[in-house]
């Protein structure tokens, strides 16, 4: 072989293999494009993927907050309850009966001796004679004379009816206006006559005929037009 012939083999065989390096480059960048195009896919994907995951929290969270609401209407159910106890109570209270009483007293004057008066009615009546001897009065239910006794300070004596079955009871020294029905349980009543002088800050209580009680007090003596006289208050305790 000729220098000429085996150089123009040499530049073939060169010019074959630069075309076959050209393919393999060819080959390996439509190779990297693919993977390329699949790693697109991939992130499309995962977008998805989040777009998805991300409406579910969304739907949970309304569920949950649906279901607090009920939660809360529950409670405003309970606050009507208690209230309806409050009321309950109040009404429990309301029992006062037991409370200790006594009516407003009245005012009024009497003569020694021959004057009275009916407690049950407030009548007041002046006696031709002393009213338990006197025959006029014997339809008339009074229940106390002031007897007068001039050996006291206090000259006036409260005796009570004993033929209509008055009773009486001495409280001794207290307040007549603090006096109610409680002080019953300790008041010791007896029909005798009994000669106490009826003094200021004594007081006095009678059961009358009809079986109510009345308590007298703060007596003071006072000159009428033509014999002296005692003004007192009374007030009825029982029956209220």
């Amino acid at each position: 072989m000729t220098k000429r012939a085996r150089a123009v083999l040499v530049a073939l065989a060169f010019s074959a293999g630069c075309a076959l390096s050209a393919e393999a480059d060819t080959d390996d960048d439509a190779d990297d494009g693919g993977s390329s195009d699949i790693d697109a896919d991939t992130d499309a994907d995962s977008d998805t993927d989040s777009d998805v995951d991300s409406d579910a929290d969304t739907d949970v969270e309304t569920d949950s907050g649906g279901e607090t609401d009920t939660d809360t209407d529950v409670d405003t159910d309970t606050g009507v309850e208690t209230d309806t106890d409050e009321d309950t109570g109040t009404d429990v209270d309301t029992g006062t009966n037991t409370e200790c009483a006594a009516a407003d007293p009245s005012t009024v004057t009497i003569e020694y001796e021959m004057g009275t008066i009916d407690l049950d009615t407030g009548t007041t009546y002046y006696c031709m004679d002393i009213c338990d001897m006197d025959p006029e009065m014997d339809d008339v239910g009074w229940d106390f004379v002031f007897a007068y006794n001039g050996e006291f300070e206090y000259h006036a004596v409260v005796f009570q009816n004993q033929m209509a079955g008055v009773e009486i009871a001495h409280l001794g020294f207290v307040d007549f206006l603090s006096v109610t029905d409680c002080d019953l349980e300790s008041a010791e009543f007896t029909t005798d006559l009994i000669d106490v002088q009826f003094e200021p800050g004594l007081v006095v209580l009678l059961r009358t005929d009809l079986d109510a009680v009345f308590k007298l007090g703060n007596p003071l003596e006072v000159e009428l037009e033509w014999e002296l006289g005692v003004q007192f208050d009374y007030a009825e305790i029982e029956p209220l």
